[in-house]
C-alpha cells in the first residue's frame, strides 16, 4: 500500500486527510521492468563474448584454412596422394569449426534480432542442387546414398534470401547424413502449391522417439546422443527453425524410431525473374578475365603477419598487382595518401586505431575520400558490418578468408 497524509485548517478545524492506494500492479510491473532489463543487459554481455571470442578463434583459423587450401591449389609444388589425404582433413576439421563458430554467432544475432535478410531472386533447384554436390563427399564417407531432386527436372522461381535458405538446407542434409546408417538413403524432394513452396529432406536413419522430438529445437540438446561417435553441438536444428522462421516459413518434422526422419521446410512460394541464377546474374555469363586484364595497387592494413603472407600469396597468381602492407592504422592512412591505392583492405581491429576510425579519416580526406575500401575481418557480427558499410566500406569479408570468394572479389575489382 501507498498512503499520504495531510492537514488543513486550524483549532476547531483542522482536518486530517489520509489517503491510500493498491501499489500491487505498479510494483509488479517495476518487478517486471526491472528484470527484462537485466535479461537484456545479460543478452547483450553474451553477444559482446561471442563476438570477442569469434574473433579470438577466427584469426588463427584464417591461417589454418588459408595455407591448407594453398598447399591443396599448388601445381607448381603438388603434394602427393598422402599429403593431400592429409590436407583435406585439416581442411574438413577447420572447415566444420568455422561453421560452429558461425551457427553459435547466428543463434545470438537471432535472438538479439540482429541477423539480416538479403532477399533476391534465384531458381530453387539450382540452389538444392548445389545443397547435394556439397553433401555428396560426406554421404560418400558415411555410406549413404544421396539422392534428389524429385520431380527431376525441374524449375522453381522464388524470392527470398538464398544464403540463408542454403544455411538451412545444409543443416538439414547433413544432419540426415550424420544420424543414418551404412547402405541408408538421403532423399530430398520438392512440393509446390499455389501458396507454398515444401522442401522435404527424409532419411531411413536412426529415428527420435516421441521425448526426443519434444525437445528437438532446444539449443545444444543432443537429445541423449552426446557420448555417440556422430560429432555435433545441437545448434543446428535450433538454427534451421529461427531462420525458417525470418523467411517467413516453418519447420516440421515426423519421426519413427529405427525407421528414419522427415523433415519439411514450408516457404512463401513467389515468382522471380526468368534467366537468373542463384546469386541473380544472367545464366552463363562468364566473369573470368585473363591474368594479364587484373592489375592495380592494393594496400592491405593489417597488424597480423600470417595473415598478410596469406593475402600475398593469393594475389601472387596475378603479375600485374601489387601488395603494400601496412601494420597499423597510422601508418596505413599515411600510404593510402601516398599511393592512392585502387583497392584498399582493411583489418578492424588495429594495434593503433580501430578500423572505423580509420574509414572515418579515409572519407574525411579528399584525397582518399573516393578509394575503394573493403573491410577484411575476423569480426563478423551484423552490427559490425553495418557500421562499416555505413562509414563508407564498398564490401565486408570476413575470416577465415574464402579463397575462391575472395579471388573472385577481388578479380571483379582489379579486372580491367
Amino acid at each position: 500500500m501507498e498512503a499520504s497524509i495531510s492537514r488543513t485548517g486550524e483549532g476547531d478545524r483542522l482536518l486530517m486527510i489520509v489517503t491510500a492506494r493498491d501499489v500491487t500492479q505498479l510494483r509488479q510491473a517495476e518487478r517486471a521492468q526491472a528484470a527484462r532489463a537485466a535479461a537484456e543487459a545479460a543478452n547483450l554481455a553474451k553477444t559482446e563474448f561471442l563476438s570477442r571470442i569469434s574473433h579470438e578463434l577466427r584469426t588463427p583459423l584464417n591461417a589454418v584454412l588459408g595455407f591448407s587450401r594453398l598447399l591443396s591449389l599448388d601445381t607448381a609444388n603438388p603434394l602427393n596422394e598422402r599429403q593431400r589425404s592429409q590436407v583435406e582433413l585439416v581442411l574438413q576439421a577447420a572447415e566444420h569449426l568455422r561453421a560452429l563458430i558461425d551457427d553459435m554467432l547466428d543463434v545470438s544475432g537471432i535472438e538479439a534480432g540482429r541477423v539480416a535478410i538479403e532477399v533476391r531472386d534465384f531458381e530453387l533447384c539450382e540452389l538444392v542442387e548445389g545443397v547435394l554436390r556439397m553433401s555428396e563427399p560426406h554421404a560418400q564417407e558415411a555410406g549413404v546414398r544421396l539422392e534428389g531432386l524429385h520431380p527431376h527436372p525441374c524449375t522453381i522461381l522464388m524470392r527470398s534470401d538464398p544464403g540463408r535458405l542454403r544455411q538451412i538446407l545444409l543443416n538439414l542434409v547433413s544432419n540426415a547424413i550424420k544420424y543414418n546408417r551404412p547402405g541408408g538413403h538421403v532423399r530430398v524432394e520438392l512440393e509446390r502449391d499455389p501458396y507454398f513452396v515444401h522442401i522435404v529432406v527424409g532419411d531411413d536413419g536412426l529415428g527420435m522417439s516421441e521425448e526426443q522430438l519434444a525437445q528437438l529445437f532446444q539449443p545444444f540438446n543432443r537429445l541423449g546422443r552426446e557420448s555417440g561417435p556422430v560429432p555435433g553441438t545441437g545448434i543446428g536444428l535450433a538454427l534451421v527453425r529461427q531462420l525458417a522462421g525470418l523467411l517467413g516459413g516453418d519447420v516440421t518434422v515426423q519421426s519413427t524410431p529405427e525407421r528414419g526422419t522427415r523433415v519439411r521446410l514450408t516457404l512463401p512460394a513467389a515468382g522471380g525473374r526468368p534467366g537468373l541464377g542463384v546469386a541473380g546474374e544472367p545464366k552463363g555469363a562468364s566473369r573470368e578475365p585473363p591474368a594479364q586484364s587484373v592489375e592495380g595497387v592494393v594496400l592491405y592494413v593489417e597488424d597480423n603477419p600470417v595473415n598478410a603472407i596469406l593475402v600475398e600469396q593469393l594475389l601472387a597468381r596475378w603479375p600485374r598487382v601489387q601488395l603494400v602492407v601496412a601494420r597499423d592504422g597510422a601508418s596505413g592512412l599515411e600510404r593510402a595518401r601516398a599511393l592512392h591505392p585502387d583497392v584498399v583492405l582493411l583489418d578492424m581491429q588495429l594495434p593503433d586505431m580501430g578500423g572505423q576510425d580509420v574509414l572515418r579519416a579515409l572519407r574525411a580526406d579528399p584525397a582518399t575520400r573516393g578509394t575503394t575500401v573493403v573491410a577484411l575481418s575476423a569480426t563478423a557480427q551484423a552490427r559490425d558490418v553495418a557500421a562499416a558499410r555505413h562509414l563508407g566500406a564498398a564490401d565486408y569479408w570476413t575470416k577465415p578468408i574464402d579463397v575462391a570468394a575472395f579471388v573472385a572479389g577481388m578479380r571483379g575489382l582489379l579486372a580491367r
